[in-house]
Parts: structure tokens; C-alpha cells; sequence
């Protein structure tokens, strides 16, 4: 039976972004929600068992995965498969070309096919026009933007301005609710 340190997992998402944004731009590291993707291809243990002995709140997140809450802290934790076989699955998936980002802890590498390119352009783009849940990527759209200055770009643009709906902003002050977001920032731009 395998021991939480040689459980295979990968940091994604907003904090790798976050971190790597600090370093180019010499600014502080602001982080509060940080994303874990185990990869359990060929583990015993099931995300329950995994998570049973880590400290915090423990809810189930909108991934079917486990989120913690530790202090003003968030992890979410998922597996890998067997809905995304890959890190290259992962990536092509993604909807915002920032968020194709991971970090190894093994190995020290930070993965990516369009993030650092996307950083240091400092421009956000949708990677697809199909988007199973819009609100999420609006809000992940518009916190980089604000955070960090961005630019979004004129396509992107357009979708979330198309998308805009009195459906959509409800959707979105729900899901800035769950993540614990002010809505406010985000929908009045």
C-alpha cells in the first residue's frame, strides 16, 4: 500500500501561474487556491482514503475531487484519469491558455504548452469555444486581468461579452460564492 510521499501528483493551475508571474515580475507570491492533480493510474488507494489524514474542511469540489480548507487556504484535489489520461490531455483540455501549466515536485520542472509564452506576452486567450461551465473561465479570464494587468484577448474578448446574460451572471455570482470571490469585481468591469 502506497505512503502520501510516493503518491505521484502534479501542482496546476492558478498557483503555478501565480508563482511563476512573481518571479518574472519580482512581485510578492499571492496565493490561496492552490490545485493538485494525483495521478492514480496505478494506485490502490482511492482520493478519500488519500486526503483522510491531511488537516482541514474537507467538501467535495466541483471536479468530483476533494476540497480542503486550511485557514485562508484552498486545495482541490483530483485524479488524473480516468476522465484525462495525461498531462497532455490536461493541457489540450484547458480552457485558458495561462491554466496549461504543472509543476512536478519530483522532478523540480514546471510543464507547460502555452503558459509561459501567454505570461510573458502578458495575454489571455480561450483555448476552445466549447466551455462546459463559462462562468468558471470568466471569472479565471477577468481575476487575470485585474491581478496582473493582462490583456485579454480580442477573441476571448468577445465571448465573455457574447456570453453575458442575466443566466450567465447569476451562474457567475454562484460560482464566485463557492470560490469565495466578490462578485462585484467581477462583473462590473
Amino acid at each position: 500500500e502506497e505512503t502520501l510521499k510516493e503518491i505521484p501528483f502534479f501542482q496546476v493551475g492558478g498557483s503555478i501561474v501565480d508563482a511563476v508571474v512573481s518571479k518574472i515580475d519580482n512581485r510578492p507570491l499571492e496565493t490561496q487556491d492552490y490545485d493538485f492533480l494525483i495521478d492514480n493510474r496505478k494506485l490502490t488507494l482511492d482520493l478519500e482514503e488519500i486526503t483522510k489524514t491531511l488537516p482541514g474542511i474537507k467538501r467535495q469540489n466541483f471536479y468530483k475531487g476533494t476540497k480542503l480548507l486550511v485557514g485562508d487556504k484552498e486545495f482541490d484535489i483530483w485524479f488524473l484519469s480516468p476522465w484525462r489520461s495525461d498531462l497532455k490531455h490536461v493541457f489540450e483540455n484547458n480552457k485558458i491558455n495561462l491554466q496549461t501549466i504543472a509543476y512536478d515536485p519530483k522532478s523540480k520542472e514546471i510543464w507547460t504548452t502555452l503558459a509561459i509564452a501567454a505570461i510573458q506576452n502578458k495575454e489571455i486567450e480561450i483555448q476552445r469555444n466549447y466551455d462546459d461551465r463559462p462562468e468558471e473561465t470568466i471569472v479565471k479570464v477577468i481575476k487575470y486581468e485585474k491581478k496582473y494587468g493582462f490583456t485579454i484577448q480580442e477573441k476571448t474578448r468577445r465571448w465573455i461579452q457574447q456570453s453575458m446574460t442575466p443566466q450567465m451572471e447569476e451562474k457567475i455570482k454562484n460560482y464566485c460564492i463557492y470560490k469565495n470571490i466578490n462578485s462585484d469585481n467581477i462583473l462590473k468591469r
